[in-house]
C-alpha cells in the first residue's frame, strides 16, 4: 500500500512537471470537463459573440443567474406569440390604426370580435343582435362593414399588435439594457428576440454545463472574450490528458473521494500542488495517524465532519471550538433549506427594488383606471336612461326628471316630493343615476328619502356623534352600512332638548352649564350601540394628524392602548421645542372663569400671528364663560391694536386645502371634528380668591369625561399651547386608580399636565446636554415588539467592520427602520436605512400592501432606505455591507459639500 501510494505521488508529480505551462494552467479551466461539452460551449459562446457583441457578453455575466433564469422563462411563455408574428401575414391598413388604440381597448375589442366569430358561421347568428351590434361599432371605429370577414382581418390584426406588445414589454424589462435603443417594429423585435436567445442558450445551460459557466464568469475578459471560443476548443486536449491523469488517483485509496472530487470541482492548478506533495513525500512516514483520523472523522455526520475538520486545521483556543461548530452546522441548515425551496433563489434585494417600484406604477395606474371605468359607468348609465338613441336629445325620461327638477313658480316641487315622484319609474329613479352620491344629516335622509333600500350603501361618519334613535329610520335606506367613528371621542348631546328636563339631575342644573351637563350623560350612540353587535370591524392604525409622534402619544397609551401608529418624522427634521407647551399662569377661578388664563390665550395668539408664517389657530376651554370671556377680550384687543385687528380678520378667515380654517373659540363639547396647526388650550379651573382648589371639574368628573379630554387634546397638527392654573402639588402626586378601574377625565387630565411637564424636561435635557461626542461606535437597541434575529447582528458587524453607530428599531411598531445609520458628523442626523426582510407589524391584513406605504412614508420623510433579505445575506453578505458602505460615504460627502458651499457662501 505504502508502495503503491509513492508511485502514484511521482507520477502526480510528474503529470504536473509535464503539463507545467499548458494554457488550461494559465486560465485554471476545468480539468474534468469533457471536450464535447468544451467544443459545444465554445459553439454557443461564438454564435452569442457574433449575434451581440463582446460588451454584451460582459454586461450578462454580471447578472445572478437566477434573473436570467426568471428572464429565459418570460421569454419561453412567449414562443406562441413570435410565432404569431412570424407566420401571420401583416395587414398594413389595419395595423397603423391598432398600434394607437390602449392595451385595455384592445383586449376588450378582442373579445367581442371572437365572441361574434364563434357564432357568426352558424343560420342562428342573425337572432345574436348585441354581439352584432357591438361588433359592427368595434369594426365601424376602424371604418369597415360588418362581415365575418372583415371580423377575422381586424381581429387577426388586433392579436399581432396585442403580441408584439407583450413582447416588447419583455424586452424591455430584460435583466441588461440593450445596447440600442429597443425598437418597436415587429421584424426588429423579432430579431433581438432572437439575438437574446443566442445569449439565454448560453447563460441557461443545462446541469452538466453549469461548471463551465461558472468558469466562463470567473475567468472571462473583455480583451480576452473574442478568443476565448477558440480557447475553449483547444482546451478540450487538455481535458482528455487530465482524464488519464485523475485515473492515476483514483486508483489509489490515499487520496478521499472527497479530495478528489474537490480537485476535479475546484479546478486546482497542478503546479501549485507540488510544494505540497514534496512536503507529503517528505512526511510520508506520519501519515498513518492523519489517515485514521480521516477515517473517523468520515463516519460523522456531513455538517459534524466539516465543523470538526475546520477546528483541526484553523481554530487554536479551545473557546472557540463551540461557536465554530454551531455556525458549521447552521450554515449547513441554512444551505440545505434554501436548496429545498427554490422560490428563496429568487429573493434578491435588486429583485424587490424593481417588483417594489412596479407595484406603486400598477397601483397608481389602477387607481386611474378604476377613476376612469367608474365614470364611464356612471355616464355610460345616464346615457342610455337619459337620451334618445340618436344621443342628440332627451328622451321621454329624461325630459320628465328635467321637468321634476327645473319646475318654478307655484307648481315647483320640494326635494322630498322630487324624490318621491320618481318612485314607481320602471328601472329606478333616473335621479339617482345623475345623482349617484348624496351627503346629508339623519334627519335629512329621515324626511327625503322613502323607507326602502334606495341606496347600495350608506356611511354614517362620526358615528359617536349620532344619536341611536336618529340613525335606526336611516338605515333601511341602504343594501349596506358601513359605520365610522371613534369610541373615544364625544357622545351625541342634547342640549337643545328641554324634555327632558324632569331627571333628577335638573334639581342641581342652575344655568346652561349645568343643563348642558346633565343632559350629556347616558345617552347612547350608534357607534356604541354598532360596537355590541357582531359586525365586521376595520380600524385606523395610522395616525396622520399630528407632525410630532409626542402630540398623540399621550391619548395613544391611554386610549388607545398605543395600537396607534404616527407617522415618525426624519431626525433632522426633529423638533427642537416640544409641541406640548405648558405654562402656569396661577390665575384665580371665580364665577366660573379664570381671567388670567384668558389674558396668557390673548398674549399666545398675539405671539403666533405676529410670526412670519402665521399657523391656523384653534381656542378652546373647559366651559362657555370661560369662552365668551375669551372671545370677549379677542375682540377688545382687535379694538385697541389696530395691526393685531388685520391680522385677527385675516386668521378668522383664513382657509386650508378645500376647507375653513379660520380662528375658533370653543368649549370642551363643541371642539369636536375640528383640527388646527396650534390648538390654545385653557384649563380654566384654579383656586379661588382663598386659594383652595376644588376638584370640580364638571363633565370630566362625569361617565364619558375621558372621551371629552381626548378630543380636546388630539385637534393639533403642531403644537398645543396648554395654559393652566391648577396648582402643581394637585398633578404631580395623583391617587392611585385601583385595579379593574377605569380612571375619570379628571385624573387622565391630571396625568396629561404631568405629561407635558416630564416632555418639557426631556426636550430641555437633550438641549442643554447637546449632541454626546461618542469616540467609539455604538448600537442603540430601542425596545421592540416584534425583534427579528438577524436585525442586532448586522448592527454589531457594522459597528466592527465599518465602525458605524446605529439605531436598532428605530421609529415605532408600524413604521421601523431595523438599522438607522448615524451620521457621523451630525450625530442626532441619520445616513442610511435598512429594513431587513419585510414588515413584521402584524395588524395588517395584507403584508405587502402595508410594506410598500410604508417604504413610500418614509422615503417621503427623507429617508434614504437599502434593503437586505436573509437569503440573499447569506449568499453574498459583502454585497450588502458594500451597499450600505457605498450610500452612507455617499451621503456623508453631499453634505460635507453642502456645508462646504454655506460656510464658503457665509465667508
Amino acid at each position: 500500500f505504502w508502495r503503491s501510494s509513492l508511485i502514484s505521488l511521482g507520477l502526480l508529480a510528474k503529470q504536473a512537471d509535464e503539463l507545467r505551462d499548458a494554457e488550461f494552467v494559465q486560465h485554471q479551466e476545468q480539468f474534468s470537463t469533457s471536450a464535447k461539452l468544451r467544443n459545444a460551449m465554445a459553439e454557443k459562446l461564438a454564435l452569442a459573440i457574433q449575434a451581440n457583441g463582446a460588451d454584451q457578453i460582459i454586461a450578462w455575466l454580471k447578472v445572478p443567474p437566477v434573473d436570467v433564469a426568471a428572464f429565459a422563462t418570460r421569454i419561453e411563455a412567449l414562443r406562441g406569440q413570435r410565432a404569431l408574428l412570424e407566420h401571420a401575414a401583416a395587414i398594413p391598413e389595419l395595423d397603423e390604426v391598432v398600434q394607437h388604440s390602449t392595451t385595455v381597448r384592445l383586449a376588450m375589442e378582442s373579445g367581442e370580435l371572437l365572441s361574434y366569430l364563434q357564432i357568426a358561421p352558424y343560420w342562428h347568428s342573425f337572432l345574436h343582435f348585441g354581439s352584432k351590434s357591438r361588433t359592427s361599432k368595434i369594426l365601424k371605429q376602424y371604418g369597415l362593414p360588418l362581415s365575418e370577414a372583415n371580423a377575422q382581418k381586424l381581429a387577426a390584426s388586433i392579436e399581432r399588435e396585442r403580441a408584439r406588445r407583450s413582447l416588447y414589454e419583455v424586452l424591455s424589462h430584460m435583466p441588461v439594457a440593450a445596447s440600442t435603443l429597443l425598437p418597436e417594429g415587429v421584424t426588429q423585435l423579432l430579431a433581438m428576440s432572437k439575438r437574446i436567445e443566442s445569449l439565454i442558450c448560453l447563460f441557461v445551460p443545462e446541469e452538466r454545463e453549469k461548471d463551465l459557466l461558472e468558469e466562463l464568469r470567473k475567468w472571462i475578459t473583455p480583451e480576452h472574450l473574442p478568443e476565448l471560443a477558440e480557447r475553449f476548443r483547444r482546451s478540450a486536449s487538455h481535458a482528455e490528458r487530465l482524464e488519464a491523469f485523475f485515473v492515476v488517483l483514483e486508483g489509489n485509496s490515499l487520496f478521499s473521494d472527497c479530495y478528489r472530487q474537490n480537485l476535479r470541482k475546484l479546478g486546482v492548478v497542478l503546479v501549485e500542488l507540488l510544494p505540497s506533495m514534496n512536503d507529503l513525500l517528505r512526511d510520508f512516514g506520519t501519515l498513518e495517524s492523519l489517515l485514521r483520523m480521516n477515517w473517523l472523522i468520515s463516519g460523522l455526520p456531513v455538517e459534524l465532519g466539516s465543523a470538526v475538520r475546520k477546528i483541526l486545521v484553523d481554530i487554536e483556543s479551545p473557546g472557540q471550538w463551540h461557536t465554530t461548530l454551531l455556525k458549521c452546522i447552521l450554515e449547513k441548515q441554512i444551505s440545505r433549506t434554501l436548496q429545498s425551496m427554490p422560490e428563496l433563489h429568487r429573493v434578491d434585494s435588486q429583485y424587490y427594488s424593481s417588483s417594489f417600484e412596479r407595484y406603486r406604477t400598477l397601483k397608481i395606474a389602477k387607481q386611474n383606471a378604476v377613476k376612469q371605468a367608474t365614470q364611464a359607468l356612471w355616464f355610460t348609465r345616464q346615457q342610455q336612461r337619459l337620451l334618445a338613441t340618436t344621443g342628440s336629445r332627451l328622451n321621454g325620461v329624461g325630459a320628465e326628471l328635467r321637468r321634476r327638477l327645473f319646475l318654478r313658480g307655484t307648481k315647483a316641487m320640494r326635494l322630498r316630493q322630487v324624490v318621491g315622484a320618481g318612485a314607481n319609474i320602471e328601472g329606478g329613479d333616473p335621479l339617482f343615476d345623475v345623482c349617484p352620491v348624496w351627503m346629508a344629516s339623519p334627519e335629512t335622509v329621515a324626511q327625503i328619502f322613502p323607507r326602502t333600500p334606495i341606496f347600495d350603501v350608506l356611511i354614517f361618519d362620526e358615528a359617536s356623534q349620532c344619536r341611536l334613535e336618529e340613525a335606526l329610520p336611516v338605515l333601511t335606506r341602504a343594501e349596506r352600512v358601513v359605520i365610522g367613528g371613534d369610541p373615544k371621542q364625544l357622545p351625541p348631546t342634547r342640549f337643545f332638548e328641554t324634555a327632558v328636563a324632569t331627571t333628577a339631575d335638573a334639581v342641581d342644573a342652575s344655568d346652561e352649564q349645568g343643563w348642558f351637563e346633565v343632559q350629556q350623560r347616558d345617552i347612547e350612540d350608534l357607534l356604541s350601540a354598532s360596537l355590541n353587535l357582531e359586525i365586521e370591524q376595520s380600524f385606523l392604525d395610522v395616525h396622520y394628524r399630528s407632525r410630532n409622534a409626542d402630540l398623540i402619544s399621550f391619548s395613544n397609551d391611554n386610549f388607545y392602548d398605543g395600537r396607534l401608529q404616527p407617522i415618525p418624522a426624519h431626525p433632522s427634521n426633529r423638533a427642537k421645542i416640544p409641541p406640548l407647551r405648558l405654562k402656569h399662569v396661577a390665575g384665580v377661578y371665580e364665577e366660573q372663569t379664570n381671567r388670567r388664563e384668558a389674558e396668557e390665550v390673548i398674549t399666545i395668539v398675539r405671539e403666533l400671528l405676529a410670526s412670519e408664517r402665521p399657523p391656523s389657530i384653534g381656542i378652546a376651554c373647559f366651559n362657555l364663560y370661560q369662552r365668551d370671556l375669551i372671545s370677549e377680550l379677542l375682540s377688545g384687543a382687535a379694538e385697541s391694536d389696530s395691526e393685531f385687528a388685520e391680522r385677527y380678520q385675516t386668521a378668522l378667515k383664513r382657509s386650508g386645502a378645500a376647507t375653513f380654517e379660520g380662528l375658533f373659540v370653543k368649549n370642551l363639547e363643541s371642539v369636536q371634528g375640528d383640527e388646527r396647526d396650534h390648538i390654545i388650550i385653557s384649563t380654566t379651573y384654579g383656586p379661588d380668591r382663598k386659594g383652595k382648589f376644588r376638584r370640580n371639574f364638571g363633565p370630566l368628573n362625569r361617565m364619558g369625561g375621558g372621551r371629552r379630554l381626548n378630543v380636546l387634546i388630539t385637534r393639533a397638527r403642531e403644537a398645543v399651547h396648554l395654559v393652566t392654573s391648577i396648582p402643581r402639588t394637585e398633578y404631580l402626586s395623583p391617587k392611585v386608580i385601583p385595579v379593574g378601574q377605569t380612571p375619570n377625565g379628571a385624573f387622565l387630565l391630571f396625568s396629561y399636565l404631568g405629561f407635558a411637564e416630564r416632555l418639557a424636561q426631556l426636550y430641555a435635557d437633550a438641549r442643554l446636554d447637546g449632541v454626546p461626542v461618542v469616540t467609539d461606535p455604538i448600537v442603540n437597541v430601542r425596545p421592540t415588539r416584534t425583534p427579528s434575529i438577524q436585525v442586532p447582528p448586522l448592527a454589531e458587524h457594522l459597528r466592527n467592520k465599518l465602525k458605524y453607530s446605529s439605531d436598532v428599531y428605530w421609529g415605532n411598531e408600524g413604521f421601523c427602520i431595523d438599522i438607522a445609520v448615524q451620521h457621523p458628523y451630525q450625530p442626532e442626523n441619520v445616513t442610511v436605512g435598512v429594513i431587513c426582510d419585510g414588515t413584521r407589524y402584524d395588524k395588517t391584513d395584507d403584508a405587502i400592501e402595508w410594506d410598500v406605504f410604508r417604504t413610500e412614508v418614509l422615503e417621503s420623510q427623507g429617508w434614504q432606505l437599502i434593503r437586505s433579505f436573509s437569503p440573499a445575506i447569506f449568499r453574498d453578505f459583502e454585497d450588502i455591507m458594500r451597499q450600505i458602505r457605498e450610500l452612507h460615504n455617499k451621503i456623508v460627502a453631499t453634505d460635507l459639500m453642502a456645508i462646504s458651499a454655506q460656510s464658503g457662501a457665509v465667508q
